[in-house]
């Protein structure tokens, strides 16, 4: 099985799970940028590759969705930074989806995912404040009960130890 046999089916099964137009563009973004690291140790042109890999029956079919958003994926890939890889692709994407009739077998959502900073600083947000702990540096804090303690099995072990002395002699 070749490479791009086995992107296809993966992009196939993965794409099938998703609702949004953000979900395929993502699955697209993963197989390219497969295809790139891929071209980067072979000789290969990943626009080729791509070429190859986009007008495959299965992954047309995969796209359908897609045919009826042209002009929002298009917009998106544009204007998202998530999407950067797929600018390089662009005109392809959109050429193949406009080859595409739009059938409306399955509503996508455009769900438009902020930066990630912008989560980030929504969850920081959300989680509850530890307090900071004083770190106080000096002088360990003397446990008593356990000087206690190994000063008793230190004792008891000196016994044991006279005891066998003043038996073998």
């Amino acid at each position: 099985m070749s490479t791009i046999d086995r992107l296809i089916d993966r992009f196939v099964m993965e794409v099938g799970y998703g609702r949004s137009i953000d979900w395929y563009l993502v699955k697209l973004s993963s197989i390219v940028y497969e295809i790139e690291d891929l071209c980067r140790y072979s000789m290969c042109d990943s626009l080729e590759l791509f070429n190859e890999f986009i007008s495959n029956e299965r992954v047309l079919k995969a796209l359908e969705p897609l045919s009826c958003f042209k002009d929002d994926v298009v917009n998106i890939i544009n204007s998202n930074p998530r999407f950067k890889i797929l600018r390089k692709y662009v005109r392809t994407i959109e050429s193949t989806l406009a080859t595409l009739t739009c059938k409306e077998t399955k509503e996508l959502e455009i769900v438009p995912r902020p930066a990630t900073w912008v989560i980030e600083e929504k969850i920081e947000k959300q989680l509850p404040k530890k307090p900071i702990e004083k770190i106080v540096v000096g002088k360990p804090k003397w446990d008593i009960e356990k000087t206690i303690t190994y000063i008793v099995i230190a004792i008891f072990i000196i016994g044991v130890i006279l005891i066998i002395y003043s038996v073998i002699k």
